[in-house]
């Protein structure tokens, strides 16, 4: 004898089962996405050494939230201030390679030894690492696509709305080559 489920039970059946699953499969892969989440959640996990440049502060959770001067998280982005100078901090990811870094660069002039530019991405163990090295185009590259010689002081410009970092000369603001997000990497384009 074959059971036939009734066709009201049938629609209410689907009506609570396909937005369940819907529900499971889109947060699998939330949840299994490596990294901290969040911009904020980055900048507060941040090495004190990002704090730090001629002074020693104190380096808390307090004193990294008094030094947020914005913050879109919706967008990735902010800005704080390390030792009065200008902080930006953006959050790229490719979630077709699971993949999540935030961009940090801290600029105070060309030739000031404060500044700083790193990338860097949480480990297993949410410790944040610098791949710099591994997935930024190095300083010879940037100068050689901008047809630029090494006189110049390097600024990077970090986006708060897409996924282009522009560099420019630090001492005049001119733009020197755009270096894009592209692949779980950052390319010259």
């Amino acid at each position: 004898m074959k059971f036939i489920m009734p066709r009201s039970l049938r629609y209410s059946f689907l009506r609570i089962a396909l937005p369940l699953f819907l529900v499971a499969v889109m947060s699998a892969g939330t949840l299994s996405r490596p990294g901290l989440g969040t911009v904020l959640d980055y900048y507060l996990a941040l090495p004190e050494a990002y704090f730090m440049c001629e002074t020693t502060p104190n380096v808390t959770r307090e004193y990294r939230e008094k030094q947020i001067v914005r913050k879109n998280i919706s967008s990735g982005y902010m800005e704080a201030k390390s030792e009065g100078h200008p902080m930006q901090v953006a959050l790229f990811t490719d979630n077709k390679l699971n993949v999540s870094c935030v961009v940090l660069s801290i600029t105070c002039g060309a030739g000031c030894m404060c500044n700083r530019f790193a990338i860097l991405q949480a480990g297993e163990k949410m410790e944040l690492t610098d791949v710099t090295e591994k997935i930024f185009p190095n300083e010879k590259e940037i100068f050689r696509a901008a047809g630029k010689n090494r006189d110049y002081s390097l600024e990077y410009k970090l986006p708060e709305y897409g996924t282009v970092i522009k560099v420019v000369d630090s001492m005049t603001g001119k733009a020197l080559c755009n270096i894009h997000w592209s692949g779980g990497r950052f390319v010259i384009r």
